[in-house]
C-alpha cells in the first residue's frame, strides 16, 4: 500500500470515528438531560405537546389548565408521602452504611447529600404555571 493511501485511510477512519462519537454523545446527552424538577418536567411536557399537536388557542388554554391542575394534585400527593419515602430511604442508607469501609462511608455521605438535594427539589417547588416560552 502506498503511503498516501494509508494516510488517507487512517484519516477517513479517524473522521468517521469522530463523527460517530459526536452523534452518539449528542444522543446520550439529550437523553440524560431530563427534567430535574416538577416545574421543568411540566414545562417540557407542555412544550412537547404544544409543538407536536399544533393546538388552537382554546386548546392551548385548556391544556394549560389540565397540566396545572394535574401537577398541583401530583405535588400535593408527593408531599403527603414524603415522610414515608424519607423513612424508607433512611433505612436503606443505614443498611448500606453497615457494609461500607470508613473511607467508603465518607464518599457515601457526599453521595447521599447530593441525592437528598435532588429529592427535596421535587417536593419544594410551587405548582408550575402555564405560558412557558
Amino acid at each position: 500500500m502506498k503511503p498516501y493511501k494509508f494516510t488517507l485511510t487512517a484519516l477517513f477512519i479517524y473522521l468517521a470515528g469522530l463523527l460517530l462519537g459526536g452523534l452518539v454523545g449528542y444522543h446520550i446527552g439529550r437523553r440524560r438531560s431530563r427534567p430535574k424538577s416538577p416545574r421543568e418536567y411540566r414545562n417540557t411536557l407542555y412544550k412537547k405537546l404544544n409543538h407536536k399537536l399544533d393546538l388552537t388557542t382554546d386548546q392551548d388554554k385548556k391544556l394549560c389548565d389540565i397540566l396545572d391542575h394535574t401537577f398541583k394534585d401530583g405535588i400535593i400527593l408527593m408531599r403527603k408521602v414524603k415522610p414515608q419515602i424519607l423513612a424508607i430511604m433512611h433505612k436503606e442508607h443505614k443498611q448500606i452504611e453497615v457494609i461500607l469501609t470508613p473511607e467508603q462511608k465518607k464518599d457515601f455521605k457526599i453521595f447521599i447529600a447530593n441525592r437528598m438535594k435532588q429529592f427535596n427539589r421535587a417536593f419544594s417547588e410551587e405548582t408550575p404555571k402555564c405560558n412557558v416560552e
